[in-house]
């Protein structure tokens, strides 16, 4: 019997899991360009070019934010239309970095340790399955916490460090960013712009924060008591 060769983070992600994310990568780019391409032909407004804008500030420092922005008259989409460009964005570039972990986890020092903590995790997530909801629902709470680095880059380094699979990885991501994008589409149309201020208070910060350790907490509390019950 012959098994795929591993490849990807501690030989816990597989060939075949490498197709499957290189097949999502290239249906997500051929499907975002004939959307794309769709949505130009029938829309009329003036400021199309701002879409790139848009999407280049939901990957980088303003982050999920930029959904505040579908706020402006001068912007091509409302906010639900920024939330969905969000995950999408999201989703993208996180099966890009998924993609793109091998030569990462052949640096020296970081990458070996990263290698070594996944294995550790992944071990403890086949021995016990019940704590795989959990890693996969904190690795998604996280990315949708409002903190900075809790986005597509954040949470694939998280979901790796928590035994996650590359695709369950992805998934937790989508997810995360789903949630949070939605809720800030909510809070911009039913409270508009003064919510975004609110939202960057520092209190919220130290709120996100303590909702991260306690989600942490209870992981290693939970893996403790199955480790007892083994």
């Amino acid at each position: 019997m012959t098994t795929d060769p591993p490849t990807g983070i501690s030989g816990g992600s597989t060939f075949r899991e490498t197709r499957t994310l290189a097949l999502i990568w290239i249906a997500m780019l051929i499907g975002s360009i004939l959307l794309f391409t769709a949505w130009v032909g029938h829309a009329h407004h003036e400021n199309l070019r701002y879409v790139w804008a848009e999407a280049i500030a939901l990957a980088t420092v303003p982050g999920k934010f930029s959904v505040f922005a579908g706020l402006s008259p001068r912007s091509p989409l409302d906010p639900w239309g920024i939330a969905l460009l969000g995950t999408f964005v999201d989703t993208f570039l996180a099966v890009t970095l998924a993609l793109g972990l091998a030569p990462f986890l052949r640096l020296p020092g970081i990458g070996t340790w990263l290698k070594t903590a996944h294995a550790r995790a992944a071990k403890a997530l086949r021995e016990y399955p019940r704590l795989k909801r959990m890693a996969f629902w904190g690795a998604a709470i996280f990315v949708a916490l409002p903190l900075p680095g809790s986005g597509w880059m954040g949470g694939t380094f998280a979901g790796q460090l928590v035994g996650l699979s590359r695709l369950m990885g992805v998934a937790a991501i989508a997810v995360g960013t789903a949630m949070v994008t939605v809720a800030f589409a909510c809070l911009a149309k039913f409270v508009g712009a003064e919510a975004e201020p609110m939202l960057k208070s520092p209190w919220l910060y130290v709120v996100g924060t303590i909702l991260l350790a306690l989600i942490v907490w209870m992981l290693w509390r939970k893996f403790r008591v199955l480790l007892r019950q083994g």
